[in-house]
């Protein structure tokens, strides 16, 4: 790859999007320019809305690097994005447990592309709780999809998808394979990131990246 760092936005949350996120940090390659993230648990989890656990490390992470760091909780919020003018020119925007949809007027911003990442086989498992639609629909892996963000949900041009073996437990309930899953995923999202990111290179005929 060439000497020039590519610039990333992170639309990010939870666990997932904090090991994307140190991944990220961790290669010369990268250069995260702004960091947008939740603060607050969504009501399903909590009621009240506390503090997310990984909040903390977030805020943390971003002031030890110099990162833009921006907060976004509500949806009226979400709709406006007022806090992307303080962001550089970017490369790639990726996206990862984010919970809202990326404005229109912000989407095609970068300059290669803006990549979700999705923990559900897609278009079958868009939306929510894809992990387990696809186990009580009887499939024996787990899929992370990076696909194109546009305006919609979980739509957009699928570049690749990462699949991994579920190997259901002898007397593993749904809810506990589940949250394995899940746990046994956050590792892969990096990967699923990389090799998404590479074919947009390719397709721009920019260097690839050795990561």
């Amino acid at each position: 790859m060439n000497d020039r760092k590519l610039n990333v936005l992170c639309f990010i949350a939870r666990k997932p999007g904090l090991y994307l996120l140190d991944t990220l940090l961790n290669y010369d390659e990268f250069n995260v320019v702004g960091i947008f993230t939740h603060s607050k648990l969504p009501s399903s989890d909590d009621p009240n809305r506390g503090l997310r656990p990984e909040y903390p490390i977030f805020k943390e992470t971003a002031a030890k690097n110099n990162i833009p760091f921006f907060i976004v909780d509500y949806i009226k919020d979400a709709a406006v994005m007022d806090d992307m003018a303080k962001i550089q020119q970017y490369d790639l925007l990726l996206s990862l447990n984010w919970k809202f949809l990326v404005p229109e007027h912000i989407l095609c911003k970068s300059r290669i592309g803006d990549i979700n990442l999705h923990r559900g086989l897609l278009p079958d498992y868009a939306g929510l709780e894809p992990i387990r639609r696809m186990l009580e629909d009887g499939l024996d892996y787990a899929t992370i999809t990076a696909h194109l963000m546009n305006e919609e949900y979980d739509k957009g041009e699928i570049l690749y998808e990462l699949n991994h073996p579920v190997n259901r437990k002898s007397g593993e309930s749904v809810p506990e394979c589940v949250d394995r899953v899940k746990n046994e995923l956050v590792r892969l999202y990096p990967v699923c990131a990389f090799n998404a990111i590479n074919i947009l290179l390719t397709r721009n005929k920019k260097d690839l990246l050795y990561v």
